[in-house]
Order: C-alpha cells, then sequence, then structure tokens
C-alpha cells in the first residue's frame, strides 16, 4: 500500500461535543455518526485544551531457559486509562464528578448544591468523538468506565476551571468481544453523485456530513419528458428520501424520466 497523506490525523475534538455519558446498560452507538443524545448520552461540553489521554500499559514476564537467555515474555495483567479535563460547570459535569446523589438543582430558582465526599462514583459508559482530519473521524467508546482519580483543582485569575480526571476502563463484552474499549473509524464526509440517467443536467455532486442528509437539488428538466424524482439505482426502483435518508457512503443517485405521451384528439 502506497503512503497516503490523507490518512495522517489529529486530534481535534467534535465540534458538537466530544466527551459524551450515558448509565451502563445505555445501548452502545454502532457507528461514528449515530445521534448519541438520541440514545440517552449526555454530552459533558467543552473539554479542557490538553485534550484526552489514553494511556495503556501491560505487566509483563519474562520467562528464561537454563543459561538465562529470554525464551517467552507473557502478560498477566492490563490497564487501560482515560485522562482528561471538563471546563463547563454545569449539571452533567457536576454529576460525573462529584456523584449524581450528590447534585441538586433547585427547579425554582436553578440554584446547584453540590456535595464533596469520598464516595466511589459509578461504573458508567463513556464515549470520546475525535475528528482526525477532514475525511475521517473516531469514536471511542467505553462500555464500562470508572472515574478513579482526580486533579488537583485550581482556581485562578487567567485559566479556567478544570475538573480533571482519570477514567479506568474494564473489559466488558463489546460485539462477542471481551473488551476494555471499542473504536469506530470513518468517513466524516461522503460525496453524493447525481446522474442524469441519459437526460437534463445533472446537478453538482454534494459532499456530506456522513449519516446527515444531502439537499434536494432542483428539478433537471428535459423536454418531452417528466422528471419523476431521484432514485438508488439505474432502474429507478427505490426512490430517495431527502428528509428521511442518511448519508453513509459515497453514493449515486440517478434521475427518473418518463416520456410526454402527446394525446390525439
Amino acid at each position: 500500500m502506497a503512503v497516503n497523506s490523507a490518512n495522517v490525523g489529529v486530534g481535534k475534538p467534535k465540534a458538537t461535543g466530544a466527551i459524551w455519558l450515558a448509565p451502563k446498560g445505555t445501548p452502545l452507538p454502532s457507528s461514528a455518526t449515530d445521534d448519541l443524545e438520541a440514545l440517552g448520552y449526555s454530552c459533558l461540553g467543552y473539554g479542557a485544551s490538553d485534550g484526552l489521554k489514553n494511556p495503556r500499559s501491560k505487566n509483563t514476564n519474562k520467562m528464561k531457559a537454563w543459561g538465562g537467555n529470554v525464551v517467552r515474555i507473557t502478560s498477566d495483567e492490563y490497564e487501560e486509562t482515560y485522562s482528561f479535563g471538563l471546563i463547563e460547570t454545569i449539571v452533567p459535569v457536576l454529576k460525573a464528578y462529584f456523584g449524581d446523589d450528590n447534585v441538586s438543582v433547585d427547579s425554582a430558582t436553578g440554584k446547584i448544591s453540590v456535595y464533596s465526599c469520598g464516595d466511589d462514583l459509578p461504573i458508567m459508559t463513556w464515549v470520546f468523538d475525535i475528528v482526525l482530519n477532514d475525511d475521517m473521524i473516531e469514536r471511542i467508546i467505553v462500555q464500562e468506565g470508572q472515574i478513579t482519580e482526580f486533579e488537583d483543582m485550581e482556581y485562578t485569575d487567567e485559566d479556567p476551571v478544570k475538573y480533571g480526571v482519570t477514567v479506568s476502563s474494564y473489559p466488558s463484552e463489546i460485539d462477542g468481544h471481551v473488551s476494555n474499549s471499542k473504536r469506530i473509524v470513518e468517513a466524516s464526509h461522503y460525496t453524493v453523485v447525481f446522474d442524469k440517467n441519459g437526460h437534463g443536467k445533472a446537478p453538482a455532486a454534494q459532499r456530506v456530513v456522513a449519516g446527515a442528509h444531502a439537499t434536494e437539488p432542483t428539478d433537471p428538466t428535459e423536454t418531452g419528458f417528466t422528471f419523476g424524482g431521484w432514485f438508488k439505482e439505474t432502474a429507478c426502483t427505490n426512490e430517495w428520501d431527502f428528509d428521511t435518508d442518511p448519508v453513509v457512503s459515497n453514493m449515486t443517485l440517478y434521475a427518473k424520466w418518463t416520456p410526454v405521451t402527446n394525446k390525439k384528439k
């Protein structure tokens, strides 16, 4: 395989939210573009500028033969964690950081009361959405993650108040695999091409965010034919619905044409 700079990514947060949280048992997203809010996840707002760190470590044991040569290396311990900071003082963040039962909101005034204690925080499901480049996105799913470490909170004139945490990821069954996490890497955009199917003038192709809807173009015209919509195949069997059908791959839509029949009087 030849080298391709398009496959090189960075680690920017998704503009609509990069860190999401839900109770354990919430359905997992099956793609990098599934609507997390619709699945029951809460967005935890802006993350701190130091981003997301994901150290992974293994404890190894060296097996030596007579004479001292290492003949095999085995591992008996694996750990995976996620460290990040949250900088919005909002109820979902406070509940994640201090515990759901330790945060209350006065419905009449909006006043938030927070009680700090040493209780263990619950195991939750975490999702991290990362934009690798203009063409790729990555979604990291931690089905069973628990906040186990806290950074010192600092209140200064210049820096935002940060709720810095480390989430320990525990193994669980995901898609038939016992895994600490699942990563999904997908295209961030797809191209929709409009094929005139032999008549009229084809509209310009569209670059659409993965999982979003294409914009219905202006109907093409052709003398002697009536335009009948855009379809998923050249035979024009299944019509594309621009309001409900999501774009999940590069695709071509085909124009349907019906000859105009002139009736003799």
